[in-house]
């Protein structure tokens, strides 16, 4: 008699921007995710009055307020492994990259700890897989992500790169959840190249790759710029322009280079040249 399927449980340690990007995603997708149930899932945040908000925005969902609850770690796995069930503990780190260091140090005693490791996606740039198993116990298993904003209305683009510890098995896992907002979905066999990705999704990687994160990335941000009304196309721009992040040095460089002039007195020669057409 063959063995059941591992069920599926998820942590989403930082319950900020980046986690409720995933939820929006996650919550309604679970019905073609047969191997997650909704209670299985949990979401820490460091103040309690966050916390509360996602409760109440989250019923369904466990949040707390202490990374190492035993909830997390203890009692959903002691009733699975009752039941006679293997499951896939998926830990996404939805931290800045300044707070990475200090949430895998919190996290290291609890990690070691377990029967079975956890699989533990982060997504923050520049933080690499070296660093990562540095601060985590030996032998863990690491993918780096790195998806994109229009995640928020389900048409992001995602980059991955596993450490050699993933198994096809538990990154396909990492897929499937990452495509319930985001229907591209590339693993990297470079981990520079996910830097790349940050940048352009374009040069020095295979050229499928390049186009299929180009082009979803063109999609996601049109569909984005279109849902979300309430915010200008200025905000969603100033939204992903973060101080100290990779993509506002890139615009600060256009701008002080006459980027915006530059756009301008094209389309005033495109303009020109429609009307001289009909001439």
């Amino acid at each position: 008699m063959e063995n059941p399927p591992p069920q599926l449980k998820i942590t989403l340690i930082g319950g900020g921007h980046l986690a409720e990007g995933l939820l929006s995603g996650l919550i309604p997708a679970t019905p073609t995710l047969p191997l997650l149930n909704l209670k299985d899932v949990t979401v820490t945040a460091r103040r309690p009055e966050r916390a509360a908000q996602l409760t109440e925005r989250y019923s369904q969902l466990t949040v707390t307020t202490n990374n190492k609850d035993d909830r997390i770690w203890k009692v959903s796995s002691r009733e699975m492994e009752t039941a006679g069930r293997e499951f896939l503990h998926v830990v996404f780190i939805c931290t800045k990259p300044k707070d990475l260091e200090g949430v895998c140090a919190e996290l290291h005693g609890v990690i070691g700890q377990q029967r079975k490791p956890p699989t533990v996606v982060t997504m923050a740039p520049g933080i690499s897989v070296a660093q990562l198993e540095a601060w985590l116990p030996r032998g863990v298993l690491v993918v780096r992500s790195l998806p994109n904003t229009p995640m928020f209305v389900g048409q992001g683009a995602t980059a991955l790169f596993p450490n050699h510890n993933v198994s096809a098995a538990q990154l396909g896992q990492v897929s499937r959840v990452y495509r319930t907002v985001t229907p591209t979905v590339v693993v990297l066999k470079d981990e520079d190249h996910i830097n790349i990705v940050g940048a352009t999704c374009g040069n020095g990687m295979a050229e499928g790759d390049a186009r299929d994160l180009v082009t979803q990335t063109c999609i996601g941000s049109g569909v984005l710029a279109r849902k979300t009304v309430e915010k200008s196309l200025s905000q969603l721009k100033s939204d992903v322009c973060v101080p100290g992040g990779s993509t506002i040095v890139a615009m600060n460089h256009l701008e002080v280079n006459g980027w915006g002039d530059h756009t301008a007195i094209a389309l005033e020669k495109s303009t020109a040249k429609n009307r001289d057409m009909g001439k």
